[in-house]
C-alpha cells in the first residue's frame, strides 16, 4: 500500500488588523478592494481596513468582502498628541509608519453599529477642529470632548489597538500605557509589527514585559500598505514625495 499523500499543513487562524489603502493619501498603495481580495486568496479570517483618520475607503472594501462572505472590519488609525492642554494638529505630511517622534499611534475597531457612529462622530469631529488636510486627536480630545460631543469620551464601543513607534524607549512606553489604559479599560491591545528589523528582538521583548506589567494583551499586526510585492516601486514613489526625498534616500 503506498502511503498517503501529504498534505499542507492548515493556516493558523489570522486576521490582519493593522490595514490602509490608497484612500490614506501618499501612503497606501492599493485600493480597498484589492486588500480585501489578497485577505481572501490568503486564507486570513478577517481584514481590518484602517485608513488614517478617514472612512472613505470602507464602501469599496465592504462591497468586496460581501461579494466574497468575507469579513471586514471598520476601522481607523490616529496619531495622538500627547499634550494635556491643547490639541495638536496633525498634518498629512507626516508619515505613520515613519514617525520618528514617540507620540501614539491607536487603530480604533467598531464593535457594533453605536461603536461605528461614534468612530464616524470623532474623525468629523477631528477634521472640523483643523485647517483642511489635517486633523485633531489627542489624549485631551478622548478624555474631554467638547460638551456636545460628551458620549464620545473614551470611544465606547470601540476597540483600540497601541502601536508604538519602533525601538521606543521604556520609559516613554510606560507613560503611554498608563495613560491608555485608563482610557480604554478593557478594550486596549498591544500592537506588535515586525518586519525584520536589526532590533526586532528589543522591541518585541520591550512590548512583551509592558504587555506583562499591564495586562494589555499583545496582537500581531501586519502594518499593510500595500496588497502586493508589485506595488513595491508605487509604495517607494508615494513615500519618496510625502517625505519630500530622492528615492535612492
Amino acid at each position: 500500500m503506498s502511503p498517503p499523500a501529504p498534505t499542507s499543513p492548515t493556516p493558523p487562524h489570522y486576521a490582519e488588523l493593522d490595514c490602509l489603502s490608497n484612500f490614506s493619501f501618499l501612503k497606501g498603495a492599493s485600493h480597498p478592494e484589492e486588500l480585501v481580495t489578497r485577505a481572501t486568496e490568503l486564507g486570513y479570517d478577517a481584514l481590518a481596513l484602517a485608513d488614517e483618520c478617514s472612512l472613505a475607503g470602507i464602501v469599496r472594501a465592504w462591497v468586496e468582502a460581501r461579494s466574497r462572505h468575507f469579513k471586514l472590519i471598520i476601522g481607523s488609525r490616529f496619531q495622538l498628541a500627547a499634550g494635556t492642554s491643547c490639541p495638536a494638529a496633525r498634518t498629512e505630511d507626516t508619515a505613520y509608519t515613519d514617525n520618528t517622534g514617540d507620540d501614539p499611534h491607536i487603530i480604533v475597531l467598531a464593535r457594533n453599529l453605536n461603536g461605528y457612529g461614534n468612530l464616524s462622530e470623532f474623525i468629523t469631529l477631528g477634521r472640523m477642529s483643523s485647517p483642511k488636510g489635517t486633523y485633531v486627536a489627542s489624549f485631551d480630545l478622548l478624555r474631554h470632548p467638547p460638551n456636545d460631543h460628551a458620549h464620545l469620551q473614551g470611544l465606547p464601543d470601540c476597540l483600540v489597538i497601541f502601536r508604538p513607534r519602533h525601538g521606543i524607549g521604556p520609559k516613554a512606553l510606560w507613560t503611554q500605557m498608563e495613560s491608555l489604559r485608563s482610557l480604554f479599560a478593557g478594550r486596549l491591545w498591544l500592537g506588535l509589527a515586525l518586519h525584520r528589523r536589526d532590533d526586532d528582538a528589543q522591541h518585541r521583548a520591550t512590548l512583551e514585559l509592558a504587555s506583562q506589567m499591564y495586562s494589555v494583551p499583545l496582537v500581531a499586526i501586519g502594518g499593510v500598505e500595500m496588497h502586493t510585492r508589485a506595488r513595491q516601486p508605487l509604495h517607494d514613489t508615494l513615500a519618496a514625495i510625502r517625505l519630500k526625498t530622492p528615492i535612492h534616500d
